[in-house]
């Protein structure tokens, strides 16, 4: 029987109509979903920030809060700490006051701009690819130190991650008291992929990720060699509890306090246990696969500041961490661009601002030539000279914890005499580069500790500029001009070799390659030729370590504690990669350097650093070229610039702030216009 037209019509608007309506529920259903997905993520991190509030009131520690934006709070006497002593062990933190800061005046959302010279290898605290930037900047910054120097003596120590530490009679075996309650920051990743899943919640830091951090230093297999040195004679560590760790040490050493307080910070160990989906690593492999995990572009601590975002080739954000337990950071994020190394790009950003009026660097060290062209002798027409006149910038200078020298090979052909290093020295006319190349913003040591440090001998006087003296001592050591060439010549093994040498360095400063210019003009005087070879950083390196040299232009840091011994111990000769390039050693260095390692007494340690500066002035392994004192533009609204420490960080960007209107108040150290 043949349908009715009307129903057929009607049955096909129906079935087309309960269409249209799955179809929105389909999509109202796939809506609901989704806003119950991401809502139940909002729930989870709030919950988890509820959680991290919760716990920071119980625990009285740092307490936020008042509207100004100021921060309370309460650092640990290690003294009140309730945990059970060891008996005869002596406890060695104790605290130190806040330097006073205007909390009421400081821009609390600002961002501190500064930069690294170089793109970063790898972010891993521990591994052979990481530089000195990611070891004390965002090492610093990002976890905290068990225990920090006191601002009022490096050789004293206040609770840092730590809030108590005993020492036994002997100086070999550490009990670390942990603060309880201290959260890893939550990981730079995207916590809402479900792969993430695992990473979520709270993680707290423990003994065992101290102990984590030990066992890689220490594991063969871990690419750690560049550290494992200084912890090689920890013979026993252990998890004693959750919050608290031993550590045994084969034998006393100064340098143990210093190693295991300030460069020993613990590691995630429930993120670097695991591979990227979360499944748990073997423990064997753990050390095998340390240098190559998944995370070493990223970064995780519980300090000061949380590692937000990476971006290669541009820059590197923190944050700040809210809940840490000090007081609460002047910036709210610290941006470093990557790869600012030359001087004009680093100059034209702390000049240029963005739309909020803040500059793309908060400092430039500013270089001596663009000190003498836009400062000293400006008819006041340069940008650097108005802003300072118009008090929208200052300038500060302090004595930088490093010296740059050129380092001779002293098991060469040419410089294993130390009467041909010396002449060396007296070639350098650094009189005149201090007046016209550094313009008296250099100084000159004569030894290798720092200027500013109890171990440095202020009696040992340069060597002069006295080419007749260097001639002659040339002359005492063979090297003389027999053929009349001009160019002196010895005879070795039985083959004539002229005094030509290369020294190899990296692209330079103008005032380093004035430097050199000046003194190969002086050695030519004496009848020696020197050539600059340039080349990359990466090619130099590996030509220094490989001992592939006859002179290098070089810069060391300076250590928190004096201990020459990586770079001068003949010990380190023989040792693939040791940082004793230059292969100089002498018997009584060996054994001054034996003694300051297990003399404890401050006096005594001073006397024993006196004696290894005359060593060295007398040998000339290194010729000290100049120790930088920087003259430094900073942004006016720039607040909390004190005397740098004698330690690093110098200068601790905690301390610094932006004041919501310049100018800034400044405590000392600032000069308006340098004078020469």
């Amino acid at each position: 029987m043949k349908e009715n037209p009307t129903v057929a019509v009607f049955k096909i608007v129906l079935l087309l109509t309960i269409a249209v309506l799955l179809v929105f529920t389909f999509i109202a259903h796939n809506e609901t979903q989704a806003k119950v997905i991401v809502t139940a993520q909002r729930v989870d991190e709030m919950k988890d920030q509820l959680a991290e509030v919760r716990r920071t009131l119980a625990s009285g520690v740092a307490v936020a809060g008042k509207g100004d934006g100021t921060t309370a709070h309460t650092a640990p006497d290690p003294d009140l700490d309730p945990r059970p002593r060891i008996a005869g062990y002596t406890s060695i933190l104790s605290t130190e006051p806040d330097r006073a800061r205007p909390d009421d005046q400081i821009d609390w959302n600002a961002e501190l701009r500064s930069a690294f010279p170089l793109e970063p290898k790898g972010l891993n605290l521990y591994t052979s690819d990481r530089d000195r930037y990611v070891a004390t900047d965002l090492g610093y910054y990002l976890y905290t130190p068990l225990a920090l120097r006191k601002d009022s003596s490096k050789d004293e120590f206040k609770p840092g991650l730590a809030v108590r530490v005993e020492v036994s009679p002997d100086h070999t075996e550490f009990y670390i008291w942990l603060r309880e309650g201290v959260m890893w920051h939550r990981p730079a990743v995207d916590l809402t992929d479900p792969g993430y899943a695992w990473m979520k919640g709270d993680h707290e830091v423990t003994s065992a990720d101290v102990v984590f951090a030990l066992r890689m230093i220490k594991d063969t297999r871990a690419d750690t060699d560049g550290i494992r040195s200084d912890f090689e004679d920890i013979v026993e560590y252990e998890v004693v509890d959750r919050y608290t760790i031993r550590v045994k040490w084969k034998e006393a050493n100064f340098y143990s306090t210093g190693v295991l307080l300030g460069d020993l910070q613990p590691l995630p160990a429930w993120i670097y246990t695991r591979e990227q989906d979360g499944t748990a690593i073997d423990d064997a492999s753990l050390g095998p696969r340390f240098a190559a995990h998944w995370f070493n572009k990223n970064m995780c601590g519980y300090g000061p500041y949380r590692f937000k975002e990476y971006k290669q080739s541009d820059y590197i954000l923190l944050e700040r961490n809210e809940l840490w337990w000090g007081r609460r950071p002047g910036f709210r994020f610290v941006r470093y661009t990557l790869g600012l190394r030359d001087d004009e790009p680093r100059y034209n950003l702390f000049m240029k601002r963005d739309d909020s009026g803040q500059r793309l660097q908060y400092a430039y060290p500013i270089a001596s030539t663009r000190l003498k062209r836009e400062v000293y002798d400006n008819d006041g027409s340069s940008k650097l000279l108005r802003e300072l006149a118009e008090r929208k910038l200052n300038i500060w200078g302090y004595q930088r914890m490093m010296y740059a020298y050129i380092g001779w090979a002293c098991r060469g052909k040419f410089f294993d005499d130390a009467r041909v290093r010396r002449a060396m020295t007296l070639a350098t006319n650094r009189a005149v580069w201090e007046r016209e190349i550094l313009l008296n913003q250099g100084i000159f040591p004569t030894g290798v500790a720092f200027t500013e440090s109890p171990e440095y001998d202020r009696s040992v006087q340069p060597w002069p500029y006295d080419l007749d003296a260097a001639a002659r001592l040339l002359d005492e050591a063979g090297w003389k001009d027999l053929d009349g060439n001009g160019v002196r010549e010895k005879t070795i093994r039985g083959e004539k070799v002229e005094f030509r040498f290369k020294a190899i360095q990296t692209p330079g400063s103008p005032d380093i390659d004035a430097m050199r210019s000046d003194m190969e003009q002086a050695l030519r005087k004496i009848g020696v030729i020197m050539e600059a070879e340039y080349m990359e950083w990466n090619q130099f390196l590996k030509r220094t370590k490989d001992r592939d040299f006859e002179a290098y232009w070089g810069a060391w840091f300076h250590g928190d504690d004096f201990d020459p011994k990586s770079i001068f111990h003949s010990r380190q000769i023989e040792v693939p990669g040791s940082q004793n390039y230059v292969q100089w050693s002498t018997p009584r260095c060996d054994a001054v350097i034996d003694l300051l390692k297990t003399t404890f007494e401050l006096k005594e340690r001073y006397k024993l650093a006196h004696e290894l500066h005359a060593i060295f002035h007398q040998e000339q392994p290194y010729t000290i070229m100049w120790s930088w004192r920087n003259s430094v533009a900073v942004d006016a609204r720039l607040g909390g610039l004190i005397n740098p420490r004698p330690f690093s960080p110098q200068n601790d960007i905690l301390n610094l702030y932006y004041v919501k209107s310049p100018p800034a108040p400044y405590d000392d150290g600032r000069y308006d216009r340098p004078t020469k």
